[in-house]
């Protein structure tokens, strides 16, 4: 990125108006069914380092060195998910995860914090989706970022459980990830529910009154006729 330099002429009258910032040039390579990852970091070491590698992973990358162009393209590009430094000058990472999260057509977009400052609960606080510190472990980074542009497709969890508090939490939790939930508060009338419905999985407590989940599993097994379902305790 070239930025051109004014020099001001002596005795000549301040600008009333500086110039708007501009984001950096786009370079895509055309494969717009790549998730593109906007990182937002003043450090360029950090821009050829994660582009390198995430191309490889098979994502897009466009680097924004500053919290204002960042902002910009994420107006402009809407991304799958953007990479946020804390550090920077002009405009620090806290400020733009707060623009981001007030800009309604931005506030859905997954933020995740890649930095040297390790401050997850100010992060969390503020809507960060995940924090992450500097050095980079490739690993965990990639897979964060397949978390979350690779959505699940919706599923059906059938949820049995008879503390309705858990019960209660355990849907909304399941809801806000986009799966439909079938409740039941004991084994027996879980498997009235798996008379008419068909989940993905089912979640399942052991130790519940009429029918614990050891039961509950084997009469599972015996109507699905061997054909299990994914369960989890």
């Amino acid at each position: 990125m070239i930025v051109p330099v004014r020099y001001a002429t002596p005795g000549a009258a301040p600008e009333e108006e500086a110039e708007p910032v501009r984001a950096a040039a786009v370079e895509f390579d055309g494969d717009t069914d790549k998730p593109l990852v906007l990182l937002i970091d003043d450090d360029l070491t950090v821009h050829e380092l994660v582009r390198r590698f995430l191309q490889k992973e098979g994502f897009r990358v466009i680097a924004a060195p500053s919290g204002p162009e960042g902002l910009e393209l994420a107006n402009r590009l809407r991304p799958a998910v953007i990479v946020l430094d804390v550090m920077m000058p002009t405009m620090d990472g806290w400020s733009v995860l707060t623009k981001l999260k007030s800009t309604p057509e931005l506030a859905d977009i997954p933020v995740v914090m890649l930095t040297m400052v390790n401050n997850k609960e100010m992060g969390f606080s503020l809507g960060v989706d995940d924090y992450m510190l500097k050095p980079i472990e490739r690993g965990s980074f990639v897979s964060v970022l397949r978390r979350f542009c690779s959505p699940l497709p919706s599923a059906s969890v059938l949820l049995v459980e008879d503390d309705d508090t858990t019960r209660e939490m355990l849907r909304m939790s399941l809801e806000k990830d986009q799966f439909t939930v079938i409740e039941a508060s004991n084994g027996v009338e879980a498997l009235q529910k798996l008379a008419t419905n068909r989940p993905g999985v089912i979640l399942l407590d052991l130790m519940m009154p009429e029918m614990d989940g050891f039961q509950f599993t084997r009469e599972v097994r015996a109507i699905a006729n061997g054909r299990t379902f994914p369960s989890s305790s």
